[in-house]
């Protein structure tokens, strides 16, 4: 793995969240009143919800693990925290974003150059592979892509019966990307969905491959981040450091060959259309 910084950058050291089976003292208490507060709208009775989300069907324990994100994100703060929930809850209610089929996030419209398998950890943490030399600016429509935004956050979040995954690790690969291809808009937009309707759905964000002018592109982006999210982003420059923190959280037999894994099998097409090269993305991730 390359990287073309001139400088040198200490590597950061990313918050790491305790599980939801094994939470401090501290926020397991805010949990427990906020779950108190919160858990009448996850009642079919309650009128807050539409009769089909996914909300509705999360057991006792996806639906703690739904509220310490947004705990989490609002700083433990139990009533800022709940209010949140009742915005979101009216926002899915009126926008039923499970509704939103997975063909939205497809083809070049959308412009999402992510990879389409699902891989999942050990937690259940999905792997969100981002190749960013595939992306298209020229081509986007940026309604098609709030769009296909939406539908794969959700996608992500959730299944057709309660939480699909415990959240997701984001790993961006920068090798070959052009400054032309880069869409502060589209981050913008992906920003604000995140951050107001999914929030603490991304444990970690890896980057590598990294060019120097990335540097000025991330103090753009910097000011739209919450300090949180900020400390969840690892830069890394080394490629037995990027297999380490990749088998934390997944097993080798579950990660493909190009990734570090041993699994053979596996798509290598991106949600945008383009298929990806094996070979390539092992010589750009591990040379």
């Amino acid at each position: 793995m390359s990287s073309y910084f001139s400088f040198h950058r200490t590597v950061s050291k990313p918050i790491e969240d305790a599980p939801i089976t094994s939470l401090a003292e501290h926020e397991a208490s805010a949990l427990s009143a906020l779950d108190e507060r919160i858990n009448h709208i996850f009642l079919p009775s309650d009128t807050k919800l539409h009769a089909h989300d996914p909300w509705l069907t999360l057991t006792e324990q996806q639906r703690h693990c739904l509220l310490i994100r947004f705990l989490r994100y609002n700083l433990l703060h139990i009533e800022n925290a709940r209010s949140h929930i009742h915005k979101v809850a009216t926002w899915r209610s009126t926008q039923r974003p499970w509704n939103l089929p997975i063909s939205d996030m497809q083809g070049t419209p959308a412009g999402i150059p992510i990879l389409s398998d699902v891989i999942r950890g050990r937690e259940g943490d999905v792997l969100i592979f981002i190749p960013t030399r595939y992306y298209q600016k020229s081509l986007v429509d940026r309604s098609a892509q709030v769009t296909a935004i939406k539908a794969f956050f959700e996608y992500c979040s959730y299944a057709a019966h309660g939480l699909k995954a415990t959240s997701g690790i984001m790993l961006v690969d920068f090798a070959a990307l052009q400054l032309k291809q880069v869409d502060l808009v589209a981050l913008k937009n992906a920003i604000n969905i995140f951050l107001s309707f999914y929030p603490e759905v991304l444990k970690k964000v890896i980057l590598v491959n990294y060019p120097r002018w990335i540097h000025g592109t991330w103090k753009c982006i910097v000011p739209l981040l919450d300090a949180r999210t900020i400390a969840k982003v690892v830069w890394m420059h080394n490629g037995d450091a990027l297999r380490t923190e990749l088998h934390k959280y997944y097993d080798p037999e579950h990660l493909p060959l190009w990734l570090g894994g041993e699994c053979k099998n596996g798509t290598m097409r991106l949600y945008s259309g383009y298929q990806l090269c094996p070979e390539e993305c092992m010589a750009k991730l591990w040379s």
